[in-house]
């Protein structure tokens, strides 16, 4: 009877051990869980932060795009402008050298055609002085027959 009561003894000791292990290993598993938990919400929240921080990124690239795409095309603009600009500067000094060649042969011109009408003048007068005042013409036909031949040329 003693053995039987000593196996009671142990019998329940065994199960108090077992009870005692499986309460250990149920809080233990909560832990656990309670641990896991925490480290799955503080991933999904890492994982929200860097999604947001991946938007703003793509929101941040497109518009360094868009201002890229609108210096591209002012560029464009300018570089046609400065084109154009350059094309009527080479016109204009086209122009130009024509334009001072062209005075220059006018003026030469007109150098030449005021020493001809001079020596015209210096000749048409010297021959009146030497007629000796046949004619009492003040000389201003002959100067203006001068002046309208040579209009003409």
């Amino acid at each position: 009877h003693m053995e039987i009561q000593n196996l009671k003894k142990k019998l329940v000791a065994t199960e108090e051990e077992v009870a005692a292990a499986m309460r250990s290993s149920v809080e233990s598993a909560a832990m656990t869980s309670q641990h896991q938990a925490a480290e799955l919400h503080q991933h999904r929240s890492k994982i929200a932060q860097i999604l947001d921080e991946n938007a703003q990124l793509h929101e941040e690239i497109t518009r360094h795009v868009q201002s890229l795409n609108t210096l591209r095309a002012s560029q464009r603009d300018m570089g046609a402008e400065l084109s154009r600009a350059i094309q009527t500067n080479q016109i204009l000094k086209s122009k130009e050298r024509y334009l001072e060649s062209r005075v220059e042969s006018l003026a030469n011109q007109i150098s030449q055609t005021v020493q001809d009408y001079e020596m015209r003048l210096s000749s048409s007068r010297s021959i009146d002085l030497s007629s000796s005042g046949s004619s009492e013409s003040d000389g201003m036909d002959g100067d203006c027959d001068i002046l309208v031949e040579k209009q003409s040329t």
